[in-house]
């Protein structure tokens, strides 16, 4: 009877209100919100397609029988786009996993870490190590709200990136208010010695214009030199890339041991660069602690 064809869609609707909870715990909400109108949708056309049937022409075991297809039917359907949107889903987060990896890390470490490759460590030659430290941000920090603080240096840094990625350079990290970053570990397409100086010198200009803009008075001190490195992840529940040698060591040396607003370099640096466009006080006999007396040169940027 009509009666209770009618009861059997409001069974089957409540059956179908019990599977998508359960899809709610298994699958989250967004998927079952997909989803609910396009299931309400054919329950409603079946109930249509039944009704438009004579009801003198269908038995009552025919009319059994079409209940219970109907409510295969719409099982089935549910299945199916359940498992479509799941496997959406997937995809969806899968893109943004592979996203953030490569934000985190270089192209190609990124690449061999979604390989599994299970040790990732390069030795590299002639490689760009430069670390710039923000004078005078540890006095400021006792002075601020922490808000203002992280905004400040966030904005600072981020300028600081988008600058790399313009030169062609890779950030290492920061720590505290240092800036490290790398040249020539993964890109040598662009002239990445001279760039990395050149990085020195505008964000030396820029922070000149950021202090005018926020009432601050940070200075920049930079070191830098070149050399051999080992460059590779490590970590297990925070994997970190990171670089290690003489030449990481050396150059933040020369940033701990240089004068405050001044871009620092080694010999070695000056040499490789090979420029005429800059002038630079070279000095003989500087002592370095843990190198002894050696050569440094100071950026004149009178």
């Amino acid at each position: 009877s009509v009666i209770h064809f009618e009861y059997t869609i409001i069974n089957n609707a409540l059956i179908l209100s019990l599977l998508l909870g359960y899809n709610d715990v298994l699958f989250k909400k967004s998927i079952s919100k997909n989803m609910f109108g396009t299931i309400m949708a054919l329950t409603y056309i079946f109930t249509m397609l039944y009704d438009g049937i004579e009801e003198d022409i269908l038995s009552d075991k025919n009319r059994s029988l079409m209940t219970a297809f109907t409510s295969i039917g719409s099982f089935f359907i549910f299945a199916m786009f359940s498992k479509y949107f799941v496997y959406s889903s997937d995809l969806t987060i899968k893109q943004k996993l592979q996203k953030l990896v490569q934000n985190v890390f270089p192209q190609d470490i990124a690449n061999r870490l979604q390989e599994k490759q299970e040790i990732i460590a390069d030795r590299v030659d002639n490689v760009t190590i430069l670390f710039n430290d923000l004078v005078g941000f540890t006095k400021y920090s006792e002075s601020v709200k922490p808000e203002e603080l992280v905004q400040k240096l966030n904005a600072l840094f981020s300028m600081y990136d988008r600058i790399s990625i313009e030169l062609g350079l890779e950030k290492i990290k920061t720590v505290v208010d240092s800036y490290m970053l790398a040249g020539g570990l993964h890109n040598r397409e662009q002239d990445y010695i001279e760039n990395s100086l050149k990085f020195a010198i505008i964000t030396k200009e820029k922070l000149g214009e950021f202090n005018k803009k926020h009432g601050t008075s940070f200075q920049t001190r930079t070191g830098i030199h070149i050399g051999t490195v080992v460059a590779g992840v490590i970590g297990t529940n925070k994997l970190a890339y990171d670089v290690w040698g003489d030449a990481v060591n050396m150059a933040s040396r020369l940033e701990s041991h240089g004068l405050n607003g001044k871009i620092q370099t080694s010999r070695d640096f000056y040499d490789a660069m090979n420029s005429d466009k800059y002038r630079f006080d070279v000095r003989k006999d500087v002592f370095i602690k843990g190198k002894g007396y050696m050569g440094i040169c100071i950026l004149d940027d009178r």
